[in-house]
């Protein structure tokens, strides 16, 4: 029996021993008692029993005179400015591969103590350099995941996620851990492979839980520590960040768990996370069987700065959550392109309730299709929010859920067809609560808000509040397309204050522009039981004598009267709105012998030229009294 054998060459990448550099080796071969020879010029190996071993003091060059140990050999790579090195330092380049420490790789065998082992050959190879352990194109069935001690650097390399499968069997089990202690240890990490627990979505198509643990726990991994073309899935928490910092991993996945798909928290001593990137990749329950409500895809707990690009969270209970503990903090994060899609409850929730949020930026992110709210803002706690662009569509409920914070921005948002699959009108794109009234509480700055992009007509009010607020803006947004025959705005104006709201759209629309307010006075004496016209110049006898001109498209929202005279027991004051003559909307009354004001909203659009006036109607035996006020207009 021969079988070719060519790995050795290309492997080493040689040409020759150094003795003979201008004949490149020849076709090596594994003879049928075991020995491995290259022709006649290289032997390498011995048998013992039904296998090959090599060892140093096998490896010998046959012909005359030719016989030597391995230490005596130098060897010299191919290519322009290859150097001759002797062959004992070349084999030392290279990894540790689990095989090589019993790792039978056959998805039954527990290989947990042979790659526990090659980690700790590849630790004592490394030094404080550290060095790779490698996973062959199989599935690695294993107990319990490698521990990569503190102070040392391990890399697992594979040969592609779905390639390369590390198999945790234990229901309780770990991935892999790197448990380092200070933050000078710098490197290591996870690269093409595919991490999972249970039966294994690799290594059975399972979606199932499989593990109680964590995929890849890390704590206090530092700068040079990455995840890169990672796959993890089945295990409670995808990746845990446990006080590391600056960090950075890409193209990472994470499926099917029932805690955290990514969790930033404090390590083992209690210092924050921070400076950490995780740019590219998904986190998806997508299919997964278990409870779906309660996993949270990307988790905050406790951080001093992270940054997360073009990630897709998908099919799980929460897609963003930041709620760190009372006493800790959740701080400079920075968030682009993230996406919070079909959420089984919200998309994306800070809550500063407990603990300290702070300093949040955001671009270009997406909450949609989520059966909740699409973001969610908690106080008191929260403070410096802000997001660009941020687009919060078609989820079940409101766009925006906003319960407190302070300097909470949203600046360009997309905020339509929110109140999928409720009646029309339900929900509101921005609701805002009871109570809401924290210095520099929140702000809209341009953007729309409505259902200008959808049929539907779902999504009611663009915003409407619950109760008192207070130190807000609302400027320069298209709230245009309000649904379910719902008003653009919802609001008690006696309950707002200090708040600007001015250049929206669409004019004419009380209370949208109030900060763009004007105000026509009118006053003048009107005799006892007479009717007057209360125009620029005081009370005609007729209408349209000299009239108010609108100059411009406003809305007459609110008229208050006075008197410095009641009308009297059992009679009144009538005020109505005349425009071009006609008496039109609603009609304010003052009646009794206590009664010296009344306010009524009429409610009407003025079109540029159109002219307006005041009508007063006192009853046959109203006293006679001295009228003032005020018409309010609405850009």
């Amino acid at each position: 029996m021969m079988r070719s054998l060519s790995v050795l060459a290309a492997l080493l990448g040689l040409s020759a021993p150094a003795r003979s550099q201008t004949n490149p080796l020849p076709q090596g071969e594994i003879r049928a008692n075991g020995d491995i020879t290259f022709g006649n010029a290289l032997k390498l190996g011995k048998r013992e029993g039904n296998k090959t071993v090599i060892t140093p003091d096998t490896l010998q060059i046959l012909g005359p005179g030719s016989t030597g140990p391995i230490d005596g050999m130098s060897v010299t790579a191919r290519g322009v400015g290859a150097v001759t090195r002797h062959l004992i330092d070349r084999l030392g380049d290279l990894a540790v591969n689990v095989r090589d420490y019993g790792a039978k790789c056959d998805n039954r065998t527990d290989d947990a103590t042979a790659i526990q082992n090659a980690t700790n050959a590849a630790i004592a190879l490394g030094g404080s350099r550290g060095a790779t352990v490698r996973f062959p194109k199989a599935v690695c069935a294993a107990s319990s995941g490698p521990t990569v001690p503190a102070r040392k650097v391990v890399l697992f390399q594979g040969e592609g996620m779905g390639a390369s499968v590390l198999r945790i069997t234990s229901p309780t089990g770990n991935g892999i851990n790197f448990n380092n202690d200070d933050y000078l240890t710098s490197g290591g990490g996870v690269a093409d492979m595919s991490i999972e627990a249970g039966a294994g979505f690799q290594a059975s198509s399972s979606f199932a839980p499989g593990s109680s643990g964590i995929g890849v726990r890390a704590a206090h991994a530092n700068t040079g520590w990455g995840l890169n073309n990672v796959d993890i899935s089945g295990f409670a928490t995808g990746i845990a960040y446990l006080g590391s910092w600056n960090t950075t991993s890409a193209n990472v996945h994470v499926r099917f768990f029932s805690g955290d798909g990514v969790l930033v928290d404090k390590g083992p001593d209690g210092n924050v996370a921070g400076g950490n990137k995780i740019i590219g990749g998904t986190i998806s329950n997508n299919g997964y069987p278990g409870v779906t409500s309660e996993p949270v895809g990307l988790r905050l707990r406790a951080s001093g700065g992270e940054f997360f690009a073009k990630i897709d969270i998908t099919s799980v209970g929460r897609g963003v959550v930041a709620d760190p503990r009372a006493g800790d903090q959740v701080a400079y994060i920075w968030f682009e392109s993230v996406l919070a899609d079909t959420s089984l409850l919200d998309g994306w929730v800070f809550d500063g309730s407990a603990g300290t949020i702070t300093s949040i930026r955001g671009t270009d992110c997406w909450a949609a299709y989520g059966s909740g709210h699409g973001l969610v803002t908690i106080g008191p706690n929260l403070q410096g929010l802000r997001l660009r662009g941020m687009a919060l569509r078609e989820n079940g409920k409101a766009g925006w859920d906003n319960r407190g914070g302070k300097g909470i921005e949203l600046t360009a948002p997309e905020i339509h067809s929110n109140g999928r699959g409720t009646a029309a009108g339900t929900w509101p794109g921005v609701q805002v609560a009871d109570g809401v009234t924290a210095p520099k509480s929140f702000a809209i700055m341009g953007g729309s808000i409505g259902n200008a992009e959808s049929a539907d007509n779902l999504q009611g009010e663009a915003i409407k509040f619950l109760g008192t607020a207070a130190n807000f803006r609302v400027q320069g947004v298209d709230m245009s397309g309000a649904g379910g025959g719902k008003s653009t705005l919802s609001y008690d104006e006696s309950k707002l204050s200090d708040y600007q709201m001015s250049g929206n759209l669409p004019l004419a629309v009380y209370g949208l522009n109030a900060g763009q307010r004007t105000t026509t006075p009118f006053g003048g004496f009107l005799a006892a039981g007479a009717t007057a016209y209360f125009e620029p110049t005081g009370p005609s006898n007729f209408p349209r004598v000299a009239p108010f001109f609108a100059g411009k498209k406003v809305l007459v929202g609110k008229v208050v009267a006075l008197t410095g005279t009641a009308p009297g027991a059992r009679q009144s004051f009538t005020y109505r709105l005349v425009v071009n003559g006609t008496p039109v909307g609603a009609t304010g009354v003052s009646t009794g012998a206590d009664s010296y004001a009344t306010t009524f909203y009429p409610g009407v659009t003025l079109n540029a030229g159109d002219d307006y006036e005041v009508k007063v109607v006192g009853s046959s035996g109203a006293s006679a009294a001295n009228h003032r006020g005020y018409i309010q207009l609405d850009p």
